[in-house]
């Protein structure tokens, strides 16, 4: 993680021919920053990454229902318990099918640090998801955690770095140099060729670095990757 936002924004004006800078807060280097912000956002929601792997619990619970905080957005591939650290029972997206299947189970709770009891759950709308059993006291809910994966952004200032390993930032470049041709340049010959570029690159990282299915759910009904 040594790449830093003037890296590579000067990365990407070098692709598509425009001058290199000093700053990023000229014309060009802010539409290369734009270019890069969705070339971030389009790798991380094409695919489960384990570079993007994290967890968290609940900022708060109602019955079953645990709401997530609102400051990430939330890609939630499973939940855990602290005694087990293993992912419980997946259901399918927040559709009436699911909810309907996991409304059709009788719902318990429990209690207590000692138990790891959930077993069922859904998503149950924009930041939350439903568990059953569902644990009823503050001792129990700090024994539940949800696996989510992150979505990368820009570093703030010029010399800061990416959080996104090393080995992604060829493929960003590849994908934001892309972007940059169609959207500023119009030149549909550079798109074509970097895209190219970008969808082999990432296919071969796929088979390397994927902790779930490509195009798996996700709270906002799967991937929103986009390769125009």
């Amino acid at each position: 993680m040594t790449t830093t936002k003037l890296d590579l924004v000067n990365r990407v004006l070098d692709s598509v021919g425009e001058r290199r800078v000093a700053v990023t807060t000229g014309a060009l280097a802010l539409i290369a920053e734009d270019c890069i912000q969705l070339a971030l956002d389009e790798v991380a929601t094409s695919a489960n990454w384990q570079d993007l792997l994290q967890t968290t619990v609940a900022s708060s619970w109602s019955n079953e229902v645990a709401t997530l905080s609102t400051s990430e957005e939330y890609r939630v591939r499973g939940v855990m318990t602290k005694n087990t650290q293993t992912s419980q029972t997946y259901k399918t997206p927040a559709t009436f099918q699911a909810n309907e299947l996991f409304d059709r189970r009788v719902l318990y709770s429990w209690t207590g640090a000692n138990t790891d009891l959930v077993r069922w759950w859904t998503f149950s709308g924009t930041g939350t998801i439903k568990c059953n059993p569902y644990p009823a006291d503050s001792a129990a809910r700090a024994t539940v955690f949800f696996e989510y994966y992150t979505i990368p952004t820009v570093p703030a200032g010029d010399s800061d770095t990416y959080s996104p390993p090393d080995r992604w930032m060829r493929l960003i470049e590849l994908r934001a140099s892309a972007l940059f041709a169609l959207k500023h340049q119009a030149d549909d010959k550079l798109h074509t060729l970097y895209n190219r570029e970008y969808m082999e690159l990432k296919k071969k990282l796929l088979s390397n670095d994927v902790g779930f299915p490509s195009g798996g759910y996700t709270m906002y009904r799967g991937s929103r990757g986009r390769n125009a």
